[in-house]
């Protein structure tokens, strides 16, 4: 952009209202995002413009991608396109956001199919969260009528969550959104393993005490685990948050209904 002299009084007014408004507040943006068919004009350009008033350039642009489906481009005439609301409406928006961010590192392009998409939802929802937040939940209730406020860990847990945290926050700078979620449902599986390892149903027998730590400490965890999962899974999140709280145990309908195989 070039000024001439008599512009100069109205581009600093627009400057002045920019000032006004708080702008400063917002500007410069820490993530300027752009889809991909229009990277360049935000990398060339739009800088240029910024530079020629004055103004502080983005700290980062990143460009996202384009989805297609079943390996083909998305086209009303081949009538291959996905509607994300009755996708949604049938399975939840908070499984199918957490899809997209899942199966494809974020920036690049993707594939869709329902194959993925209900193996995933099994696979990380059903068989993993969800699952484990059931049998927990139960497994305790049988011991004692209701969930404490505070739950004391062993130190390797402390450390194990402590690691994980890390990572998903050096995946988060990056914006490699399956990174994080790699990390949530990859720390959940090891609670399922730690409970098959553990079998606190049968040490209930021998050692309730025992089996009753194990469980608490578990529940401890899966409380870190919907702190992490509800950026991607809002409702969900606060769902497990209320199933989580200090308070009686409820019986539950399944978080995650299982997708069958047709």
């Amino acid at each position: 952009m070039f000024l001439c002299d008599g512009d100069k009084d109205e581009h600093q007014a627009k400057l002045d209202l920019i000032k006004v408004q708080n702008f400063e507040e917002l500007w410069p943006a820490d993530l300027h995002m752009v889809g991909k068919e229009i990277f360049r004009f935000h990398t060339v350009i739009w800088p240029a413009v910024l530079m020629a008033l004055g103004l502080p350039l983005p700290k980062k642009v990143f460009a996202h991608g384009w989805w297609t489906v079943e390996g083909e481009k998305m086209s009303k005439t081949l009538g291959n396109v996905i509607d994300p609301a009755e996708l949604g409406a049938q399975y939840g928006v908070d499984p199918v956001r957490a899809f997209l961010f899942r199966e494809v590192p974020f920036g690049q392009d993707g594939d869709f199919s329902m194959t993925s998409f209900k193996n995933r939802y099994n696979a990380d929802l059903a068989n993993n969260i969800g699952n484990l937040l059931s049998r927990t939940l139960n497994m305790v209730s049988k011991q004692q009528p209701q969930l404490p406020e505070v739950i004391d860990v062993d130190m390797n847990v402390v450390e194990k969550t402590a690691t994980t945290e890390a990572a998903i926050d050096r995946a988060y700078e990056e914006l490699a959104f399956d990174k994080v979620l790699e990390q949530i449902y990859g720390y959940s599986a090891d609670l399922n393993k730690k409970i098959a390892d553990t079998k606190p149903w049968e040490l209930a027998k021998t050692d309730p005490a025992g089996a009753l730590k194990i469980l608490l400490e578990v529940i401890a965890c899966e409380r870190q685990v919907t702190k992490w999962i509800t950026p991607f899974m809002p409702t969900i999140g606060a769902e497990m948050s209320k199933r989580l709280a200090a308070g009686p145990i409820e019986k539950y309908a399944p978080l995650f209904p299982r997708i069958a195989d047709k």
